[in-house]
């Protein structure tokens, strides 16, 4: 009876033993990799890295991206983004301070860049008129992907006079307001519609 109960013991105490060594000898848990968004936002860098750096002289206020990673503005129309001429969509790396502009030659139609703000990482909600216009608040609003350079129209179809001033975040929509001229030389006008976006990202 002894030497039964010692066998068990025994037993036991081997069963126990191999569990223990078996736990020790697991290998640990590997490290999770960066996320898909991580990896996609460090592809961008790259290409927007492969753009020749250019030299900026007359750039409305840098807009910085929600990530942190990157700064917009136009360049050419002045630091409010009204002057009459040409404007060009700069994209700066904070990073590294690479500047490049984003080619869209066309893009806008008889449109050309003004005012730039940021949808989401990588796109941007551009308002753009005609360059030699009567200068004037706003213009037709577009939407821009900074990676792959397409231009989508969002208001484009305006009134005479009629214009988007602005867009902004407004929860997980963007709010825009349009202004509505009332005189032939564009000096008197007044606020008008107000209306939501729902932000649409295109994959790349």
């Amino acid at each position: 009876m002894i030497k039964r109960k010692m066998l068990t013991f025994s037993t036991a105490l081997l069963a126990s033993s191999l569990f223990f060594a078996g736990c020790q000898s697991s290998p640990p848990q590997s490290k999770p990799t960066a996320s898909a968004n991580t990896q996609q936002t460090q592809s961008e860098i790259l290409k927007l890295a492969n753009k020749p750096t250019i030299t900026i002289s007359s750039p409305s206020q840098w807009k910085t991206s929600p990530n942190g990673l990157y700064e917009a503005t136009v360049d050419g129309k002045g630091s409010t983004g009204i002057e009459k001429g040409f404007g060009t969509i700069v994209i700066k790396s904070t990073k590294d301070n690479h500047t490049v502009a984003l080619k869209l030659d066309k893009a806008f139609g008889i449109n050309t860049p003004k005012v730039v703000e940021w949808l989401g990482d990588k796109n941007l909600f551009v308002i753009a008129d005609a360059p030699f216009a009567t200068i004037s608040k706003g213009g037709a609003l577009y939407q821009v992907n900074i990676n792959t350079e397409k231009v989508i129209p969002i208001i484009t179809k305006l009134k005479k006079g009629e214009e988007v001033i602005s867009v902004q975040k407004q929860g997980n929509n963007y709010a825009y307001q349009m202004f509505q001229y009332n005189d032939a030389g564009m000096t008197k006008g007044h606020n008008t519609t107000k209306g939501l976006i729902q932000p649409y990202i295109p994959k790349d």
